[in-house]
């Protein structure tokens, strides 16, 4: 059973349609990740080693050399053979999210192995619809699998300013990087928001000096 990826760098994340109701999916998502990691006992690694994923899970991962009747596909899963095929042209980087993200489609959307054409049905409107959310969530597994928001942080604290360094040490590209960083922004501003609409109104406090 295949599972095709169509992936463009440049279109991952819509983080502006992350909202606060979504904030319970996005911790979920991001504990299978961290489970993932633990399990695999490379819960503190920075560059995380896909190999030992892989290994852990029982999966090969195979790369192949794109041909014109594959169109846009630059990966795919197979699970009955365990096997997770990567276009070999991409870059590490590329490679790296590619695989991340169908292992988010394995932990994530494994009830929907049965359906004909599940990841990919754009026949429908509603289809269409079920199909991005499925590939955002995918997307934001992969965030968390390469770049657990602890070590993020970490890095930020040593050195904030050299993202390219950042990139470099997680070994992700820079595009995937700044979605990460979207992330980490909208859902601290959604925690925020959170708890100041908990707060009653009131009349703003006049200013005290005190001697």
């Amino acid at each position: 059973y295949l599972v095709g990826i169509h992936y463009e760098e440049n279109v991952m994340i819509h983080i502006e349609n992350t909202h606060t109701s979504d904030i319970a999916r996005l911790r979920e998502i991001r504990n299978v990740a961290q489970e993932l990691r633990f399990a695999a006992g490379v819960a503190g690694e920075t560059m995380l080693p896909l190999s030992t994923i892989a290994n852990f899970l029982q999966f090969l991962i195979i790369l192949f050399q794109p041909r014109e009747n594959l169109g846009d596909v630059f990966g795919a899963m197979d699970y009955t053979h365990r096997t997770i095929f990567i276009d070999a042209l991409e870059s590490v980087g590329s490679q790296r999210f590619i695989i991340a993200h169908v292992l988010g489609h394995l932990f994530l959307h494994s009830e929907h192995q049965d359906e004909p054409g599940w990841i990919y049905d754009y026949r429908s409107s509603h289809a269409h619809l079920i199909d991005s959310l499925r590939e955002q969530e995918a997307d934001l597994f992969a965030l968390e699998l390469l770049m657990p928001m602890e070590l993020v942080r970490q890095h930020m604290n040593k050195n904030s300013r050299n993202l390219q360094d950042m990139a470099s040490e997680f070994q992700v590209s820079m595009e995937v990087l700044q979605r990460r960083l979207d992330v980490i922004n909208v859902e601290a501003w959604n925690a925020k928001m959170c708890i100041l609409a908990k707060i009653p109104p009131g009349e703003k406090p006049k200013m005290i000096d005190y001697l």
